[in-house]
C-alpha cells in the first residue's frame, strides 16, 4: 500500500478510509497487503489494528540493499 496513503495514516481520516478498503478489498480476494513508509510505532499500531499483513519502513529497520538497474 503506497506511503502516500500510510504517513498520516494515524491522524488522517481519508488515508484511514482508503487502507481499510485496500485491505477489505485484499483480503476478499486472497491477496497479503504490504504497506510501506512505517516510519512511527504510531502508524505501526495503526496498521496492526487495521489487518494489514507486512509492513515496511524505517521503523522496522533501514533498507538493507540495493540493486542496480
Amino acid at each position: 500500500i503506497d506511503g502516500a496513503f500510510i504517513k498520516n495514516i494515524d491522524t488522517d481520516l481519508n488515508s484511514q478510509k482508503i487502507v481499510a478498503s485496500i485491505v477489505s478489498f485484499c483480503k476478499n480476494a486472497g491477496i497479503k497487503t504490504v504497506a510501506e513508509f512505517v516510519h512511527s510505532k504510531a502508524i505501526f499500531d495503526k496498521l496492526k489494528e487495521m489487518d494489514v499483513d507486512y509492513v515496511q519502513g524505517y521503523f522496522i529497520g533501514p533498507p538493507l540493499r540495493t540493486i542496480p538497474l
